[in-house]
C-alpha cells in the first residue's frame, strides 16, 4: 500500500469515524474518539492534517499534552489545555492551519459553550476563549454559520453563553 492510498483509507475511514465520534453529545464517546484520534495522529504522523495535531501532543510530559488534558477527569485540566492553545496561538508558538482548528479542536470545545453550569463556569469561559481565536482566523464560509448557528439559538434560549459567544464573534471578526 502506498503512501496516497494509505492518506485516502484514513480521510475516508477512519476520520470520518473519529469526526462523528468528536460530535457525539456524550462526554465518555468524545474522550473515547479523542484517544482514537491521538493513536491516528502518532500512526499517521506524515498525513496532511493530522501532522498539524502533532503539536499539540507532549509524550515525554503528560500533563502538557493537550488531548491528554482535554479528556481528563479534573475540570482545570481541561480549563488549563483550552487556556494553554488559546495562549499558543495567539503567541504564534504553535502554527495550526485555521480548517485543521475547525475540523478537531472545535468540536472538543463547542459541548462546554452551550452547557453553563456552576461547576463548569471557567471551563466555559476558556473554551470561549479559543472558540474566539479559531474563529477570528476562519474564513467568512465557516465564520457565518457559526454566527449564525448562535444568532438561532439566541432566538430559542435566552441563555448568557450564547449572549458571549455572540458578542466575541462579531467584535473578533477581522474586518
Amino acid at each position: 500500500m502506498n503512501e496516497r492510498e494509505k492518506q485516502n483509507g484514513v480521510d475516508s475511514h477512519i476520520l470520518r469515524l473519529v469526526l462523528k465520534g468528536l460530535h457525539n453529545p456524550k462526554e465518555v464517546i468524545r474522550h473515547d474518539f479523542t484517544s482514537i484520534l491521538v493513536s491516528t495522529i502518532a500512526c499517521f504522523p506524515t498525513h496532511k492534517q493530522l501532522r498539524h495535531l502533532g503539536s499539540l501532543r507532549n509524550t515525554e510530559e503528560i500533563d502538557l499534552d493537550f488531548f491528554e488534558n482535554v479528556t481528563h477527569m479534573q475540570i482545570h485540566r481541561r480549563q488549563r489545555a483550552f487556556y494553554k492553545l488559546t495562549q499558543d496561538l495567539q503567541l504564534e508558538k504553535i502554527r495550526i492551519p485555521n480548517g485543521v482548528l475547525l475540523r478537531f479542536v472545535l468540536p472538543l470545545l463547542q459541548p462546554y459553550l452551550v452547557n453553563l453550569s456552576s461547576s463548569t463556569s471557567a471551563l466555559s469561559d476558556a473554551s470561549l476563549a479559543l472558540f474566539t481565536q479559531i474563529m477570528r482566523g476562519a474564513p467568512w464560509k465557516k465564520y457565518f454559520p457559526m454566527l449564525d448557528f448562535y444568532l438561532k439559538r439566541l432566538r430559542k434560549e435566552s441563555v448568557n453563553v450564547n449572549h458571549k459567544a455572540i458578542i466575541r464573534l462579531v467584535f473578533k471578526f477581522p474586518f
